[in-house]
């Protein structure tokens, strides 16, 4: 099919983008597309939308994919585990996006369930025919986002299996499929390079963004043609144009995007949380009536609550020397080294002030705990997992880390009853059987199993030890009853005769 591709699809058609807003399931929606734009974001990705449902169900077909002539070029981004419901799904958008994504990158656990994402990682078949079916018989042109494997040289293949197929730009993640809350660590960028080398086609970094400059050293070390930014940008959409806004502003500008485009509630309540991250928890009044919020019309009150509270909070701040009019600044600083660097807080002071909107700073000390996983349930080996969430996730992680690098003992294996051979037998059962098989084993023989406390041999003995004592009391009377009667019968005779 005659269609752009690779390098005249990225300057032609994306306008040779360097800031992407990544696909992320109810919070890429219409609305914050656009407000992501007024910030710097050059191409927008879609939430994750599933093929299958997409087909099937006009609603939901309606309800994840918005789109108007200002939120261009876009990508819609499918997931997808048969090659005919992808293409049918792509053929819908037609002339209403400038390209598909196919989602391979998708760590959590409903794409385990769903069997898509990251979790087709070793279908490579599969994923070839769904990739090439698309390229031949869709208009749009088809890219794809991945994970990487903990082996190089698999991951060199995997990508050049997915520019053979047709995919048209490759964006990598540079984290394996087990990355991810606890475990989540630092992206590969050395990887990533070496995956750019290796392809004709654009090539799109995806982890490790967290300040303005860290998207200059992103390129610069791996060379890739753009930058995709997710969950950094929820918390501060100005990552793109190295700004930090006022936060109530933002919200303001958000909800204002949210009830033109109709965005749910719920995406709505996300973001607010998201961009109040850094003192919500300290207003304890603000961070319950947020958490009460029921409509649009109650977030509107909180961001009138959050502006008064922020401003008295920086009236005092200015007052106390803080900060001045010179260093509360909208621009951000720009810093020599990206921030995933180890020495990046010895060498920069980093201090952004709480009314403004402002990334999760990467803890280091938690990066130099290594976390070792011998089993994991995707059968990977992995090491060095850096833990930078939240302090009881962290604590949570570590204990699960230390019991599982104790020697695990492995559990006896009871064998089965063998009279109904479905329960395991009990080892201090007499007879070796299940509880129940046991009973019954015990009451149809008279018998006695101490394991299980049953005492039917005993309780049977002891009826009958009462009931010969019972009869030997009543013997005597009973004979001379029998004597008097036999002497009346012979008596009665005598006289007939």
């Amino acid at each position: 099919m005659d269609k752009l591709g690779g390098f005249s699809l990225f300057q032609q058609v994306f306008k040779s983008p360097k800031h992407i807003v990544a696909p992320m399931v109810d919070q890429s929606e219409l609305g914050w597309r656009m407000l992501s734009r007024n910030y710097g974001a050059q191409l927008t990705v879609t939430p994750m939308i599933n093929a299958n449902s997409f087909v099937r169900d006009k609603v939901y077909r309606a309800k994840l994919f918005q789109q108007i002539p200002e939120d261009r070029p876009l990508i819609a981004q499918f997931c997808a585990n048969d090659a005919e419901t992808l293409v049918a799904a792509t053929k819908l958008l037609e002339g209403q996006c400038d390209a598909v994504d196919l989602n391979l990158g998708c760590p959590q656990n409903i794409a385990r369930r769903g069997h898509y994402g990251a979790f087709l990682q070793e279908e490579w078949d599969l994923i070839s025919e769904m990739v090439r079916a698309v390229h031949e018989k869709v208009a749009l042109p088809i890219t794809c986002k991945i994970r990487i494997f903990d082996n190089r040289e698999r991951t060199l293949k995997y990508a050049q299996m997915l520019q053979d197929s047709g995919c048209q730009m490759l964006t990598v993640h540079g984290r394996t499929r087990v990355m991810k809350g606890p475990k989540t660590g630092l992206a590969d960028w050395s990887l990533v390079k070496e995956i750019k080398d290796h392809l004709n086609i654009p090539v799109v970094s995806n982890g490790n963004l967290v300040y303005h400059s860290d998207i200059s050293h992103c390129l610069e070390q791996t060379g890739c043609d753009a930058v995709m930014a997710a969950e950094t940008q929820l918390y501060n959409p100005g990552i793109f144009n190295n700004t930090y806004p006022i936060v109530w502003e933002v919200c303001r500008e958000m909800l204002r995007f949210a009830k033109e485009y109709n965005s749910s509630f719920t995406a709505q309540k996300a973001h607010m949380f998201r961009l109040c991250h850094k003192f919500i928890h300290e207003y304890s009044e603000l961070r319950d009536l947020l958490s009460s919020s029921h409509t649009h019309e109650d977030l509107l009150v909180v961001c009138d609550n959050m502006e008064h509270v922020l401003k008295k909070q920086r009236e005092i701040e200015y007052s106390q020397g803080l900060w001045t009019a010179e260093t509360d600044v909208l621009e951000g600083e720009l810093y020599d080294i990206a921030s995933s660097t180890p020495t990046f807080f010895d060498r920069h002071n980093v201090n952004i002030p709480i009314w403004r909107c402002q990334p999760k700073p990467r803890n280091h000390t938690r990066d130099k705990e290594v976390v070792v996983l011998n089993e994991l349930p995707d059968g990977e080996d992995v090491e060095g997992l850096a833990l930078n969430r939240g302090k009881s996730a962290r604590k949570k992680a570590l204990k699960r880390a230390k019991l599982m690098s104790k020697p695990q003992h492995e559990k006896k294996k009871h064998e089965n009853c063998p009279s109904c051979t479905t329960h395991p037998r009990s080892n201090k059962c007499a007879h070796q059987m299940c509880r129940n098989c046991c009973k019954v084993h015990c009451i149809d023989n008279i018998l006695d199993c101490e394991g299980h406390s049953f005492r039917i041999k005993t309780h049977h003995e002891s009826r009958m030890r009462r009931a010969q004592a019972e009869g030997a009391a009543d013997g005597g009377g009973n004979t001379n009853k029998n004597t008097s009667t036999n002497a009346n019968r012979s008596e009665h005779n005598t006289e007939e005769k």
